[in-house]
């Protein structure tokens, strides 16, 4: 007889109603199941909005305060400056980068404990879960990707939340600041950056909807060469003493080019980001409409260098709206492979009842050939019988073959 093969990187048990194999994409479960893991660090993740507003307020407050300064220079006509003024400015300059640099320890100390909470966390429960899962349910399953799950999509969490959170958080934030600021200096500007925002947001939706799926792929493409690295390694006896070395070689070069292939995609993807281009054209807009302003007398040197310090602002944000879509997609993908694992039933083994009565019969093979892959078979021809009431031990190395022979 010849046992069912799997096609090429896919997990034996995917073809199991319990491997959590699913269609690509982070389900709204996923996310669900990852707020309800966020809830235990909700006073961290107060005080990290919290230090990044007062973060993103002052430095959003500092191009005014500069703005300030330049009209307290410039108004007498740069001959007899008013040098209490600017001295008050320069004074509340200073306190305004002493307490934004507060703001800014607070929130960076509260993120990377947020974050590695939740990596703690989320590893904890795949340890605790594969405890519970029964040995059948390891049989089905490739211990390499396992390992992967437990480990690399772990810190993946990690990644989503320091730094892709914390850009998230920034970008929204230093898109709104400064829009709010040049309301403040006069209202009529405000035409260049909210026209911005809205092609801004609509632009990112675009391509959060774009990034998701080659994310999910490259996250897949890590777990198959993580595996296939982990079990070669573990089964190297049996790899040496086979004269598979070559074979095992070919397949993780294989896996590595699909691998780096996946990456490229994602990283090709991620570089295609239009808000940069829509900047430079705002902050075009923004410094002709204050020139026309400044002509007719409705705007003043120092509120031109604050609106176009307001615009520069918008540039950080810009520039890595996409990277930071790029690592919370990352993360997402990571959430639904360690959700597989825990959702899990523990004892599917046991899931059709059991049955009790005296053993009759022997057990054979017959010239049995089992493969995990088209033309690579794990188990090639093997015979045996065994009697009834004897019990026999099939013991070998991750890479031999017993679980297939033990399972056929």
């Amino acid at each position: 007889m010849t046992a069912e093969t799997v096609p090429v990187g896919k997990d034996p048990a995917a073809t199991e109603e319990t491997s959590g194999a699913g269609p690509r994409g982070a389900p709204p479960g996923v996310r669900r199941w990852l707020l309800a893991r966020m809830r235990p660090f909700r006073p961290y993740i107060a005080l990290h909005l919290l230090g990044s507003l007062v973060w993103q307020s002052l430095n959003a407050a500092i191009p005014l305060t500069v703005g300030l300064a330049f009209d307290a220079v410039l108004e007498h006509g740069g001959t007899a400056p008013d040098r209490a003024a600017f001295h008050a400015v320069v004074a509340g300059l200073l306190a305004l980068v002493i307490v934004r640099a507060v703001g800014g320890i607070v929130a960076t100390y509260c993120l990377e404990a947020f974050a590695s909470g939740l990596e703690r966390d989320a590893r904890a429960r795949v340890f605790a879960s594969l405890l519970r899962k029964s040995q059948g349910w390891f049989n089905r399953r490739r211990i390499g990707d396992l390992s992967a799950r437990a480990t690399g999509d772990a810190e993946s969490l990690n990644l989503m939340v320091s730094p892709g959170y914390d850009m998230a958080v920034d970008l929204a934030l230093n898109v709104l600041m400064p829009v709010v600021f040049i309301a403040f200096i006069d209202p009529r500007l405000l035409l260049s950056p909210v026209l911005f925002v809205l092609l801004f947001a609509l632009a990112l939706v675009e391509h959060g909807r774009r990034l998701e799926p080659v994310s999910d792929l490259a996250r897949e493409r890590f777990g198959d060469m993580t595996a296939q690295a982990t079990e070669s390694i573990a089964g190297v006896e049996v790899v040496e003493s086979t004269g598979s070395a070559d074979h095992e070689r070919a397949r993780f070069a294989e896996l590595a080019t699909a691998c780096r292939d996946a990456s490229l995609r994602q990283i090709r993807t991620q570089a295609l980001s239009l808000p940069p281009l829509l900047l430079t054209l705002a902050t075009a807009g923004a410094l002709v409409h204050s020139v026309i302003l400044l002509r007719g007398g409705s705007l003043t040197i120092g509120e031109l260098v604050a609106v176009l310090g307001l615009m520069s602002a918008l540039r950080a944000p810009t520039q890595l709206a996409s990277f930071s879509m790029g690592l919370i997609h990352l993360g997402l993908a990571g959430a639904q492979r360690i959700k597989e694992v825990a959702d899990a039933p523990d004892d599917e083994d046991e899931r059709g009842g059991t049955h009790t009565a005296r053993i009759t019969g022997d057990v054979a093979m017959e010239h049995v050939t089992f493969g995990y892959e088209p033309g690579r078979p794990v188990l090639c021809d093997v015979s045996f019988r065994v009697p009834a009431g004897s019990t026999v031990a099939v013991v070998g190395a991750t890479g031999s073959g017993s679980p297939p022979c033990c399972t056929c």
